[in-house]
């Protein structure tokens, strides 16, 4: 469409950007649009594509539709690229941890844990242990044995760190020279003997962050405690140890 219009009459070319420009628009063709400036009607001749124009409103109230813009399929897409972006890049990451509060409980617990999306951790972690978990290290002498636990966390993460919570079980074998008190007489006597158990916990605590990947834990395992000796006693037991850990984070490498 073409179109010759008086020249004391000001129009507004609306962009897709949303610019806003005040004109006197002279022609109209297939692909462009000749106009000259409102502010400087004695100036030369402006030509635009029509394919940057998104509407241009005339002096008389009328409004022309050059090109529907279609914004909204346009955001959802970008929408759905950001959200794509942000999992990618959401470090998947892998840490080891030595839980220094064996020394004092059960013995030295060496694990690993793998983060994924920044709140799924899966935690692994063997100990070497000097007593049981939760039983007094005077009550047993000469204690040999091995302790394995795995569970799942939930990671809530905070500017420093996060707080943590979620299911874990475990198993152990120790061996040893168990401590017997007769409580009338007094009598002590040693009873070497072995057992084996099932735990299971629930572990809540918080996690500190430093920004080089070191990071320290604090916290406790709650629990129940499944054992039987080879004598064929069996028993259950309420059990604990603390988390007292500490770490390096190694972060994915970012592509």
């Amino acid at each position: 469409m073409a179109g010759v219009f008086s020249a004391k009459s000001q129009d507004v070319i609306t962009l897709k950007s949303g610019e806003e420009i005040k004109v006197k628009v002279e022609e109209i063709s297939s692909s462009e649009i000749k106009y000259k400036r409102f502010d400087n009607l004695d100036g030369p001749t402006v030509v635009i594509e029509k394919a940057k124009v998104f509407a241009i409103n005339y002096e008389n109230g009328t409004r022309e539709v050059i090109n529907v813009i279609t914004e909204e399929p346009t955001r959802v897409q970008e929408t759905k690229e950001t959200i794509s972006a942000l999992r990618d890049a959401a470090p998947t990451t892998f840490g080891l941890y030595a839980n220094l509060g064996g020394f004092v409980f059960n013995g030295l617990m060496i694990g690993s844990e793998v983060t994924i999306d920044r709140r799924f951790v899966f935690d692994f972690g063997v100990g070497f242990l000097p007593g049981l978990c939760y039983a007094p290290i005077s009550e047993l002498d000469n204690a040999k044995g091995v302790m394995g636990i795995a569970g799942f966390k939930y990671f809530y993460e905070l500017p420093k760190g996060g707080l943590y919570f979620g299911p874990f079980i475990g198993s152990y074998w120790e061996k040893g020279n168990w401590h017997w008190t007769d409580n009338i007489t007094g009598a002590q006597w040693k009873d070497p003997d072995e057992f084996i158990g099932f735990l299971i916990f629930g572990n809540v605590g918080y996690k500190f962050t430093l920004k080089s990947g070191l990071f320290f834990r604090t916290g406790v395992y709650l629990g129940a405690d499944f054992y039987s000796f080879t004598n064929g006693y069996r028993h259950v037991e309420f059990a604990y140890m603390l988390d007292l850990s500490i770490g390096f984070t190694f972060p994915r490498s970012k592509k």
